[in-house]
């Protein structure tokens, strides 16, 4: 299963593109440079993938995968001899 995130901003280069998750850094005048490198330990935290793919003057789209652990079973119908019959308890 993968979630996607993707803003029309102005894209990065491949210079930004290799700073992103480094504890601190910043392009932007406002906040502090922690937030994607939190997000990166809360993937990793779930054994989960991270992509990012920049386009330059377009945006940006930050992919997470998330490992599926569990199956799923099929749930049969109740059959016709023990439709509408309480269960003991």
């Amino acid at each position: 299963m993968f979630i996607d995130v993707i803003d029309n901003g102005v894209g990065m280069s491949e210079e930004t593109l290799s700073r992103i998750f480094d504890p601190f850094y910043s392009t932007n005048d406002t906040g502090r440079g922690l937030g994607r490198a939190a997000v990166r330990g809360i993937v990793r935290s779930h054994r989960a993938a991270l992509r990012v793919t920049p386009a330059l003057g377009q945006g940006t789209r930050f992919r997470v995968w998330f490992p599926l652990g569990w199956s799923i079973h099929s749930i049969s119908p109740a059959s016709e001899s023990t439709r509408g019959q309480s269960t003991p308890r």
